[in-house]
C-alpha cells in the first residue's frame, strides 16, 4: 500500500475543500487532522505531587550485656549445662586463670562468638523496636478544564469566525466545506449543480441569470445585491421579489429602491418589490425549483469558484418555507409600478403606450434605448426613451 490511512484522510480533506473553491492552510489542515472532534474534559494542572505513605517498621537492636570474665564463665556453664561440683571447680579455675590475663570481657565475647562457640549467643542479647510510619498525602490538582464548547470547536477548526461584537460568520473554509458537502449530496441524490468557475466571469454570471429566467415569478434573496445585477434581473427575468440583508450601505439601498420604484411589472404582470431582512444564505426560490448560491450575484466568478445548487424536494420545501417566512417578516423598502399605474400615466399624458419595436437577430429594439431586449414585452415595458 502506497498511501496510508492518515495520508488518505488528509488528502480527502484537502480535495473536498478544493472542490468547494478554497485552498486550506497548513494550520487548518492539521487542526482537523489531529483533533477533528471537540476536546474532552481535561484534568487540571498538577499543583503538588503525591507523597506516598510510610508504614510502621519493626527493627532489631543488638545490645551487649555480658561484661567481664565472670559473666563469660556463667554463660559457658549455662550453655554447656555444667551441673556437677567438679566441673564447677574446673570452670572456676579457668576463670581465675583468665582473670590473670587481664583481658576485658568485651574481647572475650569476640573469642567465644567464633569457632565452636559461634551461634550460641553467649554475649549477644537482641531487642526489637517499632518505628512509626508516616501518613501519605494525595496529589493536588487545579480544577478540571471543561470540555471544548461547540462554537469554540468550530472556530478552532477555522470553519466559523467571530468579530469584536461577538457575531459569528462562516469562513471561506467553512463555505468551501458546505459547498463540497452539497456537491457530494447532489451526486447521490441527482441534484443539479452549476459550477461557476472564475476563469470566465461573463459565462458564470450569465449562467445564473439563465437559471433565474427559468424560475418564473421568483424570489431572489441576496444580502449584497448590486444595482447592475438588479437591473439585469428586472430586464431578463420574471423575478418579482428581491430581498437584501441588513448590513447594506444606505446609498446602495437608495439606488436599489429607486430602480424598483421605476420598474415595470414583469412579463407575467407581477409588480416588483424590494424588502430587507436578516438572513445569511443566498436563495433563489422559483415557482418550481429552489436554488442556493455560494456567492452574491455581484461576486459571482470574480474571485473564486461559486456554486449554484438546485435543492432536492425535501430540502427545497424547507428552504421555500423559510424564505417565505423571511419575506413575510421583512421590512418593505420599495414597490414598483403596477399596470394600473402605467395606464394612469398614459391617460394623463393623453398618449399611447404603444411604441415601434424592431426585431433583429431574435432580439427586440426600440427607439431611445440601446438594450437588445430578449422579449418583445420587455421592450414594450422598458422606460428608456420615454
Amino acid at each position: 500500500m502506497i498511501v496510508n490511512e492518515e495520508q488518505r484522510r488528509a488528502m480527502e480533506f484537502i480535495a473536498a475543500v478544493n472542490r468547494g473553491g478554497y485552498r486550506p492552510t497548513g494550520r487548518e489542515i492539521n487542526q482537523w487532522r489531529l483533533q477533528p472532534e471537540p476536546k474532552p474534559r481535561r484534568k487540571g494542572n498538577l499543583l503538588e505531587p503525591e507523597i506516598p505513605a510510610v508504614p510502621d517498621r519493626r527493627v532489631r537492636k543488638h545490645k551487649r550485656n555480658a561484661t567481664g570474665i565472670s559473666a563469660l564463665v556463667d554463660s559457658i556453664l549455662k550453655s554447656q549445662q555444667v551441673a556437677d561440683a567438679s566441673s564447677r571447680q574446673y570452670a572456676n579455675s579457668i576463670s581465675r586463670a583468665l582473670a590473670g590475663l587481664n583481658i576485658p570481657g568485651r574481647d572475650f565475647a569476640g573469642l567465644f562468638n567464633t569457632g565452636q562457640f559461634a551461634g550460641l549467643g553467649l554475649f549477644d542479647e537482641w531487642e526489637y523496636e517499632t518505628i512509626p510510619g508516616k501518613p501519605g498525602k494525595p496529589a493536588v490538582y487545579a480544577p478540571d478544564k471543561p470540555p471544548e464548547k461547540f462554537l469554540a470547536h468550530l472556530r478552532r477548526l477555522g470553519w466559523i469566525d467571530r468579530d469584536g461584537w461577538h457575531r459569528y460568520s462562516v469562513t471561506k473554509l467553512g463555505h468551501a466545506l458546505l459547498a463540497a458537502e452539497a456537491m457530494a449530496e447532489s451526486e447521490l441524490q441527482d441534484s443539479s449543480v452549476v459550477v461557476l468557475a472564475p476563469e470566465d466571469q461573463n459565462l458564470g454570471y450569465g449562467q445564473v441569470l439563465g437559471r433565474v429566467s427559468t424560475c418564473g415569478d421568483a424570489l431572489v434573496a441576496d444580502h449584497y445585491l448590486g444595482v447592475q445585477e438588479l437591473m439585469d434581473l428586472l430586464e431578463h427575468t420574471d423575478a418579482s421579489r428581491f430581498m437584501i440583508g441588513p448590513n447594506m450601505s444606505r446609498d446602495r439601498v437608495t439606488e436599489l429602491s429607486l430602480q424598483i420604484k421605476l420598474s415595470r411589472p414583469s412579463d407575467v404582470g407581477i409588480v416588483r418589490e424590494l424588502r430587507r431582512a436578516n438572513f445569511h444564505d443566498r436563495y433563489l426560490v422559483g415557482e418550481q425549483n429552489v436554488f442556493t448560491l455560494t456567492a452574491s450575484l455581484n461576486g459571482v466568478s470574480k474571485s473564486s469558484m461559486a456554486l449554484l445548487m438546485e435543492m432536492t424536494d425535501v430540502a427545497a420545501e424547507a428552504i421555500r418555507t423559510h424564505a417565505e417566512q423571511l419575506w413575510k417578516d421583512a421590512e418593505p423598502l420599495a414597490r414598483g409600478l403596477s399596470q394600473e399605474d402605467l395606464d394612469a400615466e398614459v391617460a394623463d399624458d393623453g398618449g399611447s403606450s404603444d411604441r415601434v419595436i424592431h426585431e433583429e437577430d431574435g432580439r427586440f429594439l426600440h427607439d431611445g434605448c440601446g438594450v437588445r431586449h430578449k422579449k418583445r414585452q420587455a421592450a414594450q415595458n422598458c422606460t428608456n426613451g420615454l
